[in-house]
């Protein structure tokens, strides 16, 4: 039987591993989705250059900041002992 900890650390592995796809998807998307297109009812050719600028700009700083909290979560799911036995700061004895 797998423990709550351990499932919980799982999840937590997994969310971090899915935020990340999802910024690497982002990041690297060379012009606007299809379903961003959808929504502004424009196709590709019809959609000005300025605007897909926009939402390239929009969709890389979106991806560089879920990078930021998946490798955040990841790092801070890092089994490192118990703070107060290991001598370290207060604000982390929990």
């Amino acid at each position: 039987m797998i423990s709550r900890r351990r499932a919980a650390q799982i999840l937590l592995y997994l969310s971090a591993v899915l935020i990340l796809v999802g910024g690497l998807y982002d990041l690297l998307t060379p012009s606007p989705p299809p379903h961003h297109l959808a929504f502004l009812g424009v196709s590709a050719q019809e959609l000005d250059p300025r605007t897909a600028s926009l939402l390239s700009a929009l969709l890389r700083a979106l991806g560089g900041a879920l990078i930021g909290v998946g490798v955040g979560s990841v790092y801070l799911d890092q089994p490192r002992g118990s703070a107060r036995a290991t001598g370290g700061p207060p604000w982390l004895w929990c």
